[in-house]
Formats: C-alpha cells, sequence, structure tokens
C-alpha cells in the first residue's frame, strides 16, 4: 500500500499489489480515486494548519515559506491544498 501511495505521486494511476490477501490478487487505483479516499484525512490536516496559524495570530499571508518533509508531504492533493492555502509562500523540501 505504501508503494502505491509514492507511485500516485508521480502517476495519474497505478496498481495496488493485494498479494497478501490472495495470490496474485492487484486492483488498479487513479489518483483520483486515492484523493476522495483521503479526503477526510485532508481536510484534518488543513484544519490542524488554520487552528496552528490562528494560534500563532499570524494570518495566511504572512506565511512566508513553507517546509515539506515526510511521505505524505509529496502527495500531490496535499501539496496543491496547503499551497492553495499560503499561495505567496516559498515552498522548501526537506
Amino acid at each position: 500500500v505504501e508503494t502505491t501511495k509514492q507511485q500516485l505521486s508521480d502517476a495519474a494511476a497505478t496498481s495496488l499489489d493485494l498479494s497478501f490477501i490472495e495470490n496474485e490478487l492487484a486492483v488498479s487505483l487513479q489518483q483520483s480515486e486515492f484523493n476522495a479516499c483521503i479526503a477526510h484525512q485532508v481536510e484534518k490536516i488543513m484544519a490542524k494548519i488554520a487552528e496552528t496559524v490562528s494560534a500563532a495570530n499570524v494570518r495566511a499571508q504572512d506565511i512566508t515559506a513553507i517546509f515539506y518533509t515526510g511521505g505524505s508531504s509529496k502527495v500531490p492533493v496535499i501539496r496543491q491544498t496547503i499551497n492553495a492555502m499560503f499561495p505567496h509562500a516559498e515552498i522548501v523540501q526537506g
């Protein structure tokens, strides 16, 4: 499953290997389907970011840089959503 997530960071579709359930079992997965599956988690991430920015008493436009680190930060829908919240921030990859 982790490999599939990584592949969908760079491709529109991939095959999800489920051979650990049944020998030779695999399903095709589109990036849009993956995005739909994680939409609730992305919403929770964005709510936590908004809460953190508010608690720091700053505005989104005051954020000058975003430092991405970790595997999930490479998921396109997560990056796109965060980048949209901070459109003027410089993006740094860790």
